[in-house]
């Protein structure tokens, strides 16, 4: 059942985890480039990193359709907004006090 001498595969599609000082993979920026291409306007949101996800950044496009790619770091950051011309946006998850009042 569990063969503890066998080799280990390498055709495997499982990508490797980035560090935290590199930047954004080369078919993510082509994939990103050709989709904010093919649209009219379009805003880019940072995603920061999770215990689960890696720093990703979401595009978003006037009829609300969208992409999300990963940038693996600040690093990718940069990349981005240099290579798409994007002003990058910050998500932030935050929920609204317990005793703010509604409007």
């Amino acid at each position: 059942m569990f063969n503890l001498f066998r080799r280990k595969r390498t055709n495997s599609s499982i990508k490797p985890a980035r560090g935290p000082g590199e930047t954004i993979r080369k078919a993510d920026l082509e994939y990103l480039k050709q989709w904010a291409n093919d649209r009219a306007m379009i805003e880019a949101f940072v995603e920061p990193e999770t215990l689960v996800n890696e720093m990703s950044v979401v595009l978003v496009d006037v009829t609300g359709d969208f992409t999300r790619r990963n940038i693996g770091g600040p690093k990718g950051i940069d990349v981005i907004a240099k290579e798409l011309g994007a002003d990058l946006r910050r998500r932030r998850n935050r929920l609204p006090a317990p005793n703010a009042e509604k409007n």
